[in-house]
């Protein structure tokens, strides 16, 4: 009789030791949020593949392409993109200047939906990116380091 009630005892123990160590609901459960961070790191890791030329200085960008059209330069901060919507025309080249100064610096400017061709690569402080709008289109770019930090560009005729 001692020794069922032992094995009685054990069984218990056991069984609420199975039950306090599986995961619960909510740990298995994901949210909106962890789903769009899933997917802007696939978009980051598809356009990351082949980067674009990274510059100097934003002089030498807007010399290139100042036949083409208008340049607007747009400041890559520690706390995103400065300004965060530009309008242009068509032919109009946008120059992201990275002035980052905290302890992650880097930039890296990705387009969106229907422009995932604009990409740069990895750049530095005092560096600079810039592209081309050939046609009116709204772009919605993202800071590939800080995936959440978003801008528009709207292309105008």
């Amino acid at each position: 009789m001692k020794k069922s009630v032992l094995t009685m005892l054990s069984l218990i123990v056991l069984s609420l030791f199975i039950v306090a160590c599986a995961p619960s609901e909510k740990a298995l459960e994901s949210t909106a949020a962890d789903e769009v961070a899933e997917d802007v790191v696939e978009e980051v890791e598809e356009v990351v593949e082949e980067p674009a030329d990274v510059v100097e200085n934003v002089e030498d960008v807007a010399e290139e392409v100042e036949a083409a059209g208008s340049t607007h330069t747009v400041k890559v901060t520690d706390a995103g993109f400065n300004p965060d919507q530009v309008s242009i025309n068509a032919g109009d080249t946008v120059v992201w200047e990275n002035v980052r100064t905290g302890r992650i610096n880097t930039a890296m400017i990705l387009g969106t939906k229907t422009c995932t061709h604009i990409k740069s690569g990895i750049f530095n402080p005092e560096e600079t990116f810039g592209w081309t709008f050939d046609k009116p289109e709204p772009c919605t770019i993202v800071d590939g380091i800080y995936t959440h930090k978003l801008m528009k560009v709207l292309v105008e005729e």
